[in-house]
């Protein structure tokens, strides 16, 4: 489900934008960089795992871990960002963390999966729960700073630029990923 929504879905807006736009900011999130049980033991910028594009279309219902799978679709998020800008020349990026925002969006989660979240999002990085109107700094700066400003590929957080996971600047798995959304979403490319 997360792979679908986060990654595949928006590869193909992004995809059908591109050539009509001249800017993408691609919503990531510092659970890119999450390791360990519960997750968010560790934010390891070296340890963070890479993306697994043989386990995105196999879902087996007893060993799935939706934490896992969105810390893979938050990775895919900036992977995407930054391929997107060598696929299209005329093309700017960056992926962005919005932060921990309050939100509704966790109105179905347990309250154990919702202590995970929070945990796993703030452990080690002095963070707090936003406002939705503090959450939509960073990708509302990066969607309207000066070209000039721009750090193309970047992953940005709290309006700069920040240190991503290793795993996230591997050019091989950002072109194997591109390939493979673009060739899951070809027949709705028209």
């Amino acid at each position: 489900v997360q792979m679908g929504t986060n990654v595949i879905g928006h590869f193909l807006l992004a995809k059908l934008l591109a050539p009509r736009t001249k800017r993408q900011v691609w919503l990531s999130s510092t659970a890119h960089l999450l390791i360990g049980d519960p997750p968010g033991d560790v934010h390891d910028h070296a340890k963070a795992p890479r993306i697994n594009l043989d386990a995105i279309d196999k879902v087996d219902e007893q060993s799935y871990d939706g934490w896992h799978r969105y810390q893979q679709s938050k990775l895919g998020d900036i992977l995407l960002a930054k391929q997107f800008i060598v696929e299209f020349d005329h093309l700017e990026g960056c992926a962005v963390h919005p932060g921990v925002v309050r939100t509704n969006l966790s109105r179905h989660m347990s309250v154990w999966s919702m202590f995970k979240y929070v945990w796993a999002s703030i452990t080690g990085r002095g963070a707090k729960v936003l406002t939705p109107e503090q959450g939509a700094r960073t990708q509302t700066l990066c969607a309207v700073m000066p070209s000039d400003d721009l750090v193309p590929g970047a992953y940005y957080a709290d309006c700069v630029v920040a240190e991503e996971a290793q795993s996230a600047r591997n050019e091989e798995d950002a072109k194997r990923l591109y390939d493979y959304c673009d060739e899951v979403t070809r027949p709705f490319q028209e």
